[in-house]
């Protein structure tokens, strides 16, 4: 993806056979509104066992909806120095001021976001049990370092199979808070990057349209997965923020838009409106646990039905505590947000 104030590079980890797209920070300065206020209570902090790592081949496009663009596997090679690539601790600011948060609006359309903020989602939710959210995650295996020591090796891998690590582990705590508030959940945890990392938004897209049919009552749809940000000079960085005395990885929401109608996306301003009201609460009610909205030219899927989103949940340096503890943050947002459109 690419975002207003960062740019991409290709980084390669020899030992995993991957070519990992990793994105480039450039850390724009503003300030965010809104006190953190004390969290929800949950689930004990993950105990830091180190995952293990799979290897995968190279990675290729599947634009509109990949993260990433083809570069053939001689071109450019950064490996983590020796002793480890330096890891930078950040809160991430910047972006557009819509209300009391930041969009990062790379479209150039111009849109007026403080409008489409006003406008209601459409949604009507149930809270009888009924399925009213699919979570799902089309780079199942994407993980955190156990622990933060301010580094990252080549020995700390950043994708394992074991759902108790990666964004299975995240999902669920997410898919637990929404089932304590009454909405109903389905939580699937196919893998979808593994073996074959390519095509795993094809895949991903399979498995929606599996629950979909299954679950006709779905309304909302969340790809969760985590980000990574490298500098040129190998400098690795970790979005947190402090909220309620405890540290949190920070969240970021990407919500597309067709430009053209080439993406078969016609009803991305729906997404859009849903994605403005999550990130105006979340914001409002626990400071600075959102990096700046992502509203970009792409569609990672987003069409499948309204109201659906990608979301980013800290980076491959973050500890999976923090991404544990900021899924429960954000779950409970989130069902704030929908219970409002509850009948």
């Amino acid at each position: 993806m690419r975002m207003v104030g960062y740019h991409q590079k290709r980084r390669h980890r020899p030992l995993w056979s991957s070519v990992a797209a990793l994105l480039v920070c450039v850390l724009l300065a503003s300030a965010v509104q809104g006190k953190p206020k004390t969290g929800p209570d949950v689930l004990p902090a993950a105990t830091p066992t180190p995952p293990v790592a799979v290897s995968f081949p190279t990675v290729e496009s599947d634009a509109p909806y990949s993260k990433t663009e083809s570069l053939p596997e001689e071109e450019e090679t950064v490996s983590a120095a020796e002793e480890g690539d330096p890891v930078v601790e950040r809160t991430m600011y910047g972006g557009q001021a819509v209300a009391a948060f930041f969009v990062q609006d790379s479209t150039g359309a111009g849109l007026d976001l403080e409008e489409e903020l006003q406008l209601a989602p459409e949604i009507s939710v149930q809270t009888g049990g009924e399925p009213m959210v699919l979570i799902y995650h089309t780079h199942t295996t994407e993980c955190f370092l156990p622990a933060f020591t301010g580094y990252i090796t080549e020995a700390d891998p950043v994708r394992t199979l074991d759902e108790t690590q990666n964004m299975v582990a995240v999902g669920e705590r997410i898919a637990e808070v929404l089932t304590a508030r009454g909405i109903g959940v389905v939580h699937d945890k196919t893998v979808h990057d593994y073996p074959a990392y390519t095509g795993a938004y094809d895949r991903s897209w399979e498995t929606i349209q599996k629950n979909l049919e299954r679950y006709p009552s779905i309304v909302m749809t969340i790809d969760v997965h985590r980000d990574a940000m490298v500098a040129e000079d190998g400098t690795a960085y970790k979005p947190t923020a402090e909220i309620g005395g405890k540290k949190a990885a920070q969240i970021m929401i990407i919500t597309g838009r067709d430009p053209d109608g080439s993406y078969g996306f016609p009803n991305w301003r729906k997404n859009l409106r849903m994605a403005l009201q999550l990130q105006e609460h979340a914001s409002e009610k626990y400071g600075e646990l959102m990096r700046p909205l992502n509203f970009c030219d792409r569609r990672y899927n987003m069409n499948a039905t309204v109201n659906s989103l990608l979301v980013e949940v800290g980076t491959h340096v973050n500890t999976l505590d923090e991404a544990l503890y900021s899924a429960a943050l954000f779950g409970d947002a989130m069902a704030d947000v929908l219970l409002r459109y509850a009948e």
